[in-house]
């Protein structure tokens, strides 16, 4: 090529990389000038106050992020073992294999109370909640015989379960009590019942001390890929309805034998508030979320009471993963050789107080994993400190509650300690030495409650010496408390009361009560603006009423009351009226009373004028809640007034002793014969 052709191609390099210059160097001016603005008017609300040393950050320096460990406190891995009671109290709702034969399902039904019980002690006794998963028991109590909704005694002819060769028996009796009540015919037919009674054994383990769950191990053992949606979703309501009546929430489901609904029915349970799906699979697994809010922690295999799951524990801390294996509690739990089950839950505690293993229920696992999901944060250094602001997007308050996530944010300096400022639900300063505030290699890890509606913000400073002044977590508030009512009468509804102080909200408040000698009963309480209140009764004399109040926020935390107890009386004492004056002399139909007093022992309900000796009856429409300060007549004339008070145990008052006589006059006189008149009418005429 010729010597030309070089040099303008040299020509071209040169303007080319002079062009290239002058572009870079007019970019950067703009870049600086559009930037300045935009950091001065955003200074204040982005907190980007950054000390000079962060904001000279190092070529291979990172901006600083906080991070979402995947189960609560950084642990490695978590178990949510849970049980399916498959139990009514006369039997199980299937004889197995051995078709109609009543007395091997009374025996098995015998077992699996007698191994729920073994159960709640043993894991109580290391402080490991469980599930107990209820094949559809209407969790309400009473003494009524039959159900108090229909539906429980209607069978339903699309069940298919190859097991059911007799009918559900339920009762509404204690199991001490005897008198169970059998319905529908013991013929060998298939039944399906949807509902079923399920008695003390729920109410005892969700009062115990350890998060127990009550889950649903699918109505009736119905196989839900065989009904229609429509049936489907009214059990599913049914029963999140009843067992609403003892306080709890239902959250997740365990469908037996694995028959699973087709996916288009899964929006099915989270219509209903349930959303885990312990679903058999073929080994264990992290959650993982199947339709929005509904995420599936699934079994891959049972254990009984001689089962050592050591192995497994190790692997779901080895693999990151969720150790939800289920079992029966009549499946060895009722003997005394329960080695591999106490082998296996001393060894849970033991690597969940090394920090590796998140001991806890199915529903625990999908709060956190919903919250994970939700979760975003944003970190930034200012004035020594580290800032970090988290917010949640699509998260349904209602369904899953108030959340909590870990994180891991770094510490603004190489301290040895972090004071950790929390501004929900109130501003508070977690404790820097606690189980779940830690620091290592610059970073701390730390447990807080989140605002499910709006930012939480954190402020995390160094500090020398661990701050101990406060809480270790900023739980929210849930608290419940009842005063019994004073000197309750027979034969009148009783009122009884509960104050409640919550962060989350209500799910539901609830009455759980006896007449000593009755089986149980509850209700669920209204909120009247200022308190949580419903009526009992009527009862009658000397009768001793024990009860307690419970309250379940949305996020399922349920706590109840002291034991509370009051005794029914019988109030024969009579009201007594002090003093009743009026005037002599009315121009009025209206008659004004000038002093109406009585008293009772207990309490005065009501109040009454009449012109009759005769007492009055406490049903009278006639009663005033106060005392009258007029009386109306219809006539003029002479007129004798008797008062009445009435008590709230209905007793009316004796006659008064000393009733007046009031003359009502309404025609105007006339000054002409002086003699006729009365001296006060004359006196009238007169002025």
């Amino acid at each position: 090529m010729s010597k030309h052709f070089f040099s303008n191609i040299q020509r071209n390099k040169v303007i080319f990389v002079m062009f290239r210059s002058c572009f870079l160097i007019i970019l950067m001016f703009v870049s600086v000038i559009g930037f300045i603005p935009v950091l001065a008017g955003q200074d204040e609300q982005l907190n980007l106050s950054i000390s000079a040393s962060k904001i000279a950050m190092e070529p291979n320096e990172q901006i600083p992020t906080t991070a979402v460990t995947p189960y609560y406190d950084d642990r490695a891995g978590a178990m949510a073992l849970n049980f399916d009671t498959e139990l009514y109290f006369c039997g199980l709702i299937h004889s197995r294999d051995q078709g109609y034969n009543p007395s091997a399902a009374a025996e098995q039904a015998r077992l699996t109370r007698i191994g729920w019980l073994s159960v709640l002690a043993q894991t109580e006794a290391r402080g490991i909640p469980v599930g107990f998963n209820i094949c559809g028991f209407e969790a309400v109590f009473g003494n009524t015989g039959l159900s108090e909704i229909a539906d429980i005694d209607v069978y339903q002819p699309w069940h298919n379960d190859r097991h059911w060769f007799t009918n559900t028996w339920y009762s509404d009796l204690p199991p001490d009590g005897g008198n169970y009540r059998m319905f529908g015919l013991l013929s060998g037919y298939r039944r399906s019942y949807n509902l079923i009674y399920g008695g003390e054994l729920t109410e005892r383990t969700l009062n115990s001390s350890v998060p127990f769950e009550i889950s649903f191990h699918n109505f009736g053992h119905e196989s839900l890929g065989d009904i229609s949606a429509e049936l489907m979703g009214r059990i599913l309501g049914l029963g999140v309805e009843f067992h609403k009546r003892i306080g709890s929430k239902i959250r997740s489901e365990t469908p037996p034998w694995n028959f699973n609904p087709n996916h288009s029915r899964y929006q099915i349970f989270t219509q209903n508030g349930i959303f885990v799906f312990n679903r058999v699979e073929a080994h264990m697994s992290q959650p993982y979320e199947v339709i929005p809010n509904l995420w599936i922690i699934p079994r891959f295999e049972y254990f009984d009471a001689n089962t050592n799951m050591n192995g497994w524990i190790d692997d779901a801390i080895a693999n990151h993963c969720v150790l939800a294996n289920g079992s029966h509690p009549k499946d060895g739990f009722a003997y005394p050789d329960l080695r591999g089950f106490q082998a296996s839950l001393a060894y849970a505690k033991a690597r969940s107080e090394a920090g590796e293993l998140w001991t806890t229920t199915l529903s625990e696992i999908g709060r956190y994993w919903e919250a994970k999901s939700d979760a975003s944060t944003v970190t930034r250094f200012a004035d020594g400190k580290t800032n970090v602001t988290i917010t949640l997007t699509d998260y349904d308050a209602a369904l899953f509650g108030i959340p909590y996530l870990t994180f891991k944010s770094p510490m603004p300096d190489s301290s040895a300690y972090a004071k950790i400022t929390v501004d929900y639900p109130f501003t508070q300063i977690l404790n820097s030495s606690s189980k779940t505030v830690r620091v290592s290699g610059e970073e701390v890890t730390y447990t807080i409650y989140l605002n499910p509606s709006g930012p939480t913000n954190v402020q995390i400073e160094g500090v020398a010496k661990p701050y101990i002044d406060s809480s270790d977590i900023n739980k929210p508030l849930l608290t419940i408390d009842s005063t019994p009512p004073v000197n309750p009468l027979r034969s009148t509804p009783i009122m009884i009361q509960a104050n409640v102080n919550s962060t989350d909200a209500i799910f539901t408040a609830n009455l759980i009560y006896q007449r000593v000698g009755d089986a149980k009963d509850s209700k669920i309480m209204t909120w009247t603006g200022s308190d949580w209140e419903t009526t009992i009764g009527p009862f009658a004399k000397n009768d001793v009423i024990n009860y307690y109040v419970s309250v379940t926020d949305n996020s399922g935390r349920r706590e109840r009351s002291e034991n509370k107890s009051f005794s029914v009386i019988s109030d024969t004492t009579i009201p007594k009226v002090d003093k009743f004056t009026t005037v002599s002399l009315s121009n009025s139909l209206n008659i004004p009373i000038t002093s109406f007093t009585a008293q009772d022992n207990i309490a005065l309900s009501g109040y009454m004028i009449t012109e009759s000796s005769t007492a009055p009856i406490p049903s009278d429409a006639g009663w005033k809640a106060t005392n009258p300060t007029t009386y109306r007549v219809v006539v003029d004339g002479s007129h004798t007034l008797f008062p009445w008070a009435l008590d709230t145990a209905g007793n009316v008052s004796a006659v008064f002793t000393s009733p007046l006589t009031v003359f009502v006059d309404l025609v105007p006189p006339r000054c002409r014969n002086f003699h006729d008149l009365h001296l006060i009418q004359f006196q009238r005429c007169m002025k």
